[in-house]
């Protein structure tokens, strides 16, 4: 626990690194030429600066027929190894829109407060295990991507949700300083008109929060929702050093524990994770050592109820 005197010491650090960050703002303002060039060069300064391991901005948008869409339209990880199924899919989408619909203030909070039980326990198996949300609503219009062709691909009203992990629980100063930095940026955007003024555009309906229906995200290759531990479907790995015939019983017998074996034989392919603990009479806890002991014994492969093969290493930490 830091005294006073560290406090002070912290808190005029980050202070310090504010100052600065917003006058380099100026000067990369001064020679962006595209708004989202601006988003990157910030991204990447503050998870440079204040040891941030991920940020993200979302811009919101309400189309016209009353739903609510969201982009991703930058994103720095300090671990550039991070999956990306961890930090980008539909369960992190609904979050943001949440926060979008919400006009959601600045918060600091434990991922378990924010994200599902799934996608927390995700987070947290990555070392991410705080989470920072700010909002931000301007009068003002965000030019769409370069070369964009999606829904998004005109100017749109800027309601930007900011969202940041991080590893500790930060210092109370740091909360306070990102939001002057992501208000600052705006500004400078602003002045050096990579943003765009409502009147340019002449009618325009600003962003007015919650919608009538929520829709999933834009801006992003389709992908699989990542399943949850219960629904993966494990299947027998079909290895002509291992299995001696097609029965199950003559290659189980070489499995040691008891519990391996007893799960071995119940897997066919088509049953999940839940449907296999419910045939056996386990829990999903011991399933998971059951699972990992097979994954490392390499008898068995893992995929989601839409056929698609699944990382391990997204639910076993030690694979």
């Amino acid at each position: 626990m830091k005294d006073g005197s560290d406090d002070q010491t912290y808190s005029a650090k980050i202070s310090k690194l504010q100052i600065s960050l917003v006058t380099q703002l100026f000067q990369i303002g001064a020679s962006a030429n595209h708004i989202d060039e601006l988003f990157q060069w910030l991204a990447y300064a503050i998870v440079g600066q204040f040891d941030v391991q991920l940020i993200q901005f979302w811009i919101s948008h309400i189309n016209r027929m009353g739903q609510l869409n969201v982009q991703l339209r930058t994103m720095v990880c300090q671990d550039n190894s991070l999956p990306s199924q961890v930090v980008v899919n539909d369960q992190i989408a609904l979050v943001v829109q949440r926060i979008a619909a919400e006009r959601q203030n600045s918060k600091l909070l434990a991922v378990d407060d924010v994200f599902s039980h799934y996608q927390a326990a995700l987070f947290k198996r990555y070392g991410l295990n705080y989470c920072i949300s700010c909002f931000l609503n301007k009068n003002v219009l965000i030019p769409a991507q370069q070369n964009s062709s999606s829904p998004m691909a005109s100017p749109t009203p800027l309601a930007m949700t900011s969202l940041l992990l991080l590893r500790q629980s930060p210092h109370m100063d740091l909360l306070p300083n990102i939001n002057t930095i992501l208000n600052q940026a705006v500004t400078v955007a602003s002045n050096r008109g990579l943003l765009l003024s409502m009147s340019e555009f002449g009618q325009v309906t600003p962003f007015q929060g919650l919608p009538p229906q929520v829709t999933p995200f834009q801006g992003l290759p389709p992908q699989e929702a990542l399943p949850t531990f219960a629904e993966l479907i494990p299947h027998r790995k079909q290895d002509a050093n291992m299995l001696t015939s097609s029965n199950p019983f003559s290659s189980s017998t070489v499995i040691a524990d008891k519990r391996a074996r007893r799960f071995y034989v119940a897997v066919d392919g088509h049953t999940s994770v839940a449907g296999i603990c419910n045939s056996i009479h386990i829990d999903l806890r011991d399933a998971h050592t059951v699972l990992q002991l097979l994954l490392v014994q390499q008898r068995i492969e893992l995929y989601g109820p839409g056929g698609r093969l699944v990382n391990p290493s997204l639910f076993f930490k030690n694979l």
